[in-house]
């Protein structure tokens, strides 16, 4: 019984830590403040699919999203 209690308050922690950052992101959006991109590589399994995202320059953008098709 003992256990419970622990396990518990991860969960709601847990949520709780998820509500907030949804909050945030929603907030920051609807502000219009950018987004963190890393770069990163993205496969499916079910289709022979791969997606590359790099992080590029802002300004040298214009807001404009890039994307290739490998």
């Amino acid at each position: 019984m003992a256990q419970c209690v622990p396990v518990r308050k991860n969960v709601i922690l847990s949520w709780l830590r998820l509500r907030l950052r949804l909050f945030a992101g929603k907030a920051y959006n609807l502000a219009g403040v950018p987004g963190i991109v890393r770069d990163c590589d993205y496969a499916a399994t079910a289709q022979d699919v791969r997606i590359q995202v790099k992080a590029g320059d802002l300004c040298a953008h214009s807001g404009r999203a890039d994307a290739q098709m490998l």
